[in-house]
């Protein structure tokens, strides 16, 4: 309980407390990024409140969600690559009137790897590895609430606009192990980014200009908890418009709205998985603050 009362306020602290530094620590640019792509952040706080109540079996309730998470000085970064350490918390929150099959908290702390290198002239990959324990409060030491992920591309940049990458994704999910192949294209101009990472999100990212971007996305999200003896699975697509405002220096707000559809909840006992009921269409309302590395060049 002590570990999720004060990560948020310490990840936020870091956060303030790091500008300076974080301002003047600039990434090596690598091969994945095409032109005028964004490099990755630094720190990001996510909070998502919906507009209007969510409905599941004839009840209404508020459905938030809040996401913490920062990578601190890279590992190593270097042109040919790029190793980065994160650690982040998370929270799906409903209130009283939810169904009562359900509990009111459900968080997750993970810590996670992401590293990028060169393979000669045109080739590149990108893993990101995570790990951490999901259920309705922070239990490290309970095996049972462990999660694993591994992502893993391989891709070519055929020219500076323009990159392509197939991989994976392996999903421990509480036994339900999962593998699922991915393809990924991006593509730029002197205004506009296309990111296709197939199937999970799409999106096209406008530069107004350097200070101001604006982002049209649509992205699944499947999130599970443990429970005692079973898990929560938490499935959702949202379609979203999001302002990204920078305010100062390496300092970025981020605003969104979106419209959250298809989502459904459902029980998860290994391979097996009984819905509970779909959840009513609702429009959210995203808020957050960031940090971008600045590019190098």
């Amino acid at each position: 309980m002590l570990i999720k009362l004060l990560l948020p306020l310490i990840l936020t602290i870091g956060i303030l407390t790091s500008l300076d530094l974080f301002g003047q620590l600039k990434l090596h640019r690598q091969k994945y990024l095409v032109e005028n792509q964004p490099v990755p952040k630094s720190f990001t706080l996510e909070n998502v409140v919906p507009f209007q109540k969510e409905r599941l079996l004839n009840q209404s309730y508020q459905h938030r969600y809040h996401r913490l998470q920062g990578f601190p000085v890279p590992i190593a970064n270097k042109e040919k690559i790029l190793i980065s350490l994160g650690v982040g918390f998370a929270s799906d929150q409903y209130d009283n009137q939810r169904p009562q099959v359900i509990e009111g908290t459900h968080d997750v702390i993970w810590v996670q790897l992401f590293n990028t290198g060169n393979l000669g002239e045109d080739y590149f990959w990108r893993s990101l590895t995570a790990w951490g324990s999901y259920a309705t409060s922070i239990e490290f030491k309970n095996q049972d609430t462990h999660k694993f992920s591994q992502l893993f591309q391989l891709g070519k940049k055929w020219n500076p606009n323009l990159t392509t990458s197939l991989g994976a994704v392996y999903l421990s999910n509480f036994d339900d192990r999962q593998l699922i192949p991915l393809a990924h294209v991006i593509y730029s101009t002197d205004k506009w980014i296309f990111d296709f990472l197939l199937p999970i999100d799409v999106s096209a990212r406008y530069l107004y200009n350097e200070n101001v971007h604006l982002t049209l996305q649509n992205k699944i999200q499947s999130r599970s908890y443990w429970y005692n003896a079973e898990a929560l699975r938490i499935n959702t697509n949202e379609l979203s418009l999001n302002t990204e405002i920078r305010l100062m220096g390496a300092l970025w707000s981020e605003f969104g709205l979106g419209q959250s559809y298809a989502g459904k909840l459902s029980w998860q006992i290994n391979q097996n998985e009984t819905e509970i009921g779909k959840t009513s269409n609702s429009l959210l309302v995203k808020l957050g603050l960031f940090i971008r590395f600045p590019d190098h060049g």
